[in-house]
């Protein structure tokens, strides 16, 4: 079972001119974003805002050790050096931001 599923976190692959991050939305998150595919409106919601702080995700050590993968900081995303956004499937279990 993926903890991804579980926890109702969604990842996202951004693509910019010099690297690429991982970011993740909780389900009342991309709620907040509006109808239709979760790409899509959160592509929409960084256009239109020109900026969407955001959390981001990384590969990490649960307190067992394991890896996982969970949210590292809040991060800050500028329209203008977006260039793709993609959904993206972690090969770890995804960790929920803590509340």
């Amino acid at each position: 079972m993926s903890a991804a599923a579980a926890e109702g976190v969604s990842l996202f692959k951004i693509v910019t001119p010099k690297d690429e991050m991982f970011v993740g939305l909780t389900k009342e998150d991309i709620a907040r974003l509006g109808t239709g595919s979760a790409v899509e409106q959160l592509s929409k919601k960084i256009a239109a805002d020109g900026q969407m702080t955001i959390w981001q995700y990384g590969v990490k050590h649960d307190a067992d050790g394991k890896l996982v993968f969970g949210p590292i900081a809040k991060v800050s995303v500028f329209a203008a050096g977006v260039v793709r956004i993609e959904p993206y499937k972690a090969a770890y279990d995804v960790l929920a931001p803590a509340p």
